[in-house]
C-alpha cells in the first residue's frame, strides 16, 4: 500500500472516531444537558475509549464547540441557500420557519441542543458565539425587508425577537411533547400569526 494510500486511511479512521464521538455527545447534551455530560458518558455512548476521545479533543468543552461550530455551519448553509432562492423577505422568513419547523421534526437532538442548550456554559469564545443559527442571519433578513418596505420601521431587534420568540417557543412546545401533532400542522397559524405582526401594513 502506497503511504499516500495509509495516510488517507489514518484519516479517513480519525475522522469517524471524531464523527462517533460527535454523534454520540450530542444525543447526550440533547437528552441530559451539558453539564450532566461527563467525557465517561461520551465514552461507554460512542464505545470509543477515553485515550482515543482525548486524542481527538482537549476536554468536554471542545467537544461541544466542535459539535456547535458543525451544526451551526450546515445550518448557516441552509440558511444561505434560502437567501440565494427566495427573492422577498417575506418568502425568506417563511422558508425559515419552514426549515426550522422540519428539521426539529427530522433531526430534534440537533435543534435542542442549537436552540434550547445553555451555550454559554461551552461557547466562551465571542467569535463561536456570533455563530449562532439562525439569530444573524434572520436578523439580516429583517433589516433588508425593512429597507424594501415589506416589514414595519420600528427597531429591528423587537422585530427579530417577535418572529424568532414565536418561532423557537413553539419549536420548544413540540420538543417538550406539548404540541402533540407534527409542526407543519401547525405551520400556517405560526407563520400567520408572525407575519400580520411585522408586516408593514
Amino acid at each position: 500500500m502506497k503511504k499516500e494510500d495509509k495516510e488517507n486511511d489514518k484519516q479517513k479512521e480519525k475522522d469517524g472516531f471524531r464523527d462517533k464521538i460527535l454523534d454520540s455527545a450530542l444525543t447526550l447534551f440533547a437528552a441530559k444537558g451539558y453539564s450532566n455530560t461527563s467525557i465517561e458518558d461520551i465514552k461507554r455512548t460512542s464505545n470509543i475509549s477515553t485515550s482515543r476521545i482525548y486524542n481527538q479533543f482537549r476536554n468536554k468543552k471542545t467537544i461541544a464547540e466542535a459539535l456547535y461550530t458543525d451544526l451551526a455551519r450546515r445550518m448557516n448553509d441552509s440558511l444561505r441557500e434560502i437567501d440565494r432562492t427566495n427573492a422577498t423577505a417575506r418568502d425568506r422568513m417563511r422558508a425559515v420557519v419552514d426549515l426550522m419547523f422540519d428539521l426539529t421534526e427530522q433531526a430534534p437532538d440537533v435543534m435542542r441542543f442549537l436552540l434550547l442548550s445553555r451555550h454559554q456554559d461551552f461557547c466562551l469564545d465571542e467569535e463561536l458565539q456570533g455563530t449562532l443559527p439562525p439569530f444573524n442571519k434572520i436578523k439580516d433578513i429583517i433589516d433588508a425587508g425593512i429597507k424594501t418596505g415589506e416589514i414595519r420601521r420600528i427597531d429591528s431587534t423587537l422585530i427579530d425577537s417577535c418572529f424568532q420568540g414565536a418561532m423557537t417557543r413553539t419549536i420548544e412546545l413540540r420538543l417538550d411533547g406539548i404540541l402533540k401533532k407534527p409542526l407543519d400542522l401547525y405551520f400556517n397559524d405560526v407563520w400567520s400569526m408572525v407575519w400580520n405582526a411585522v408586516e408593514a401594513k
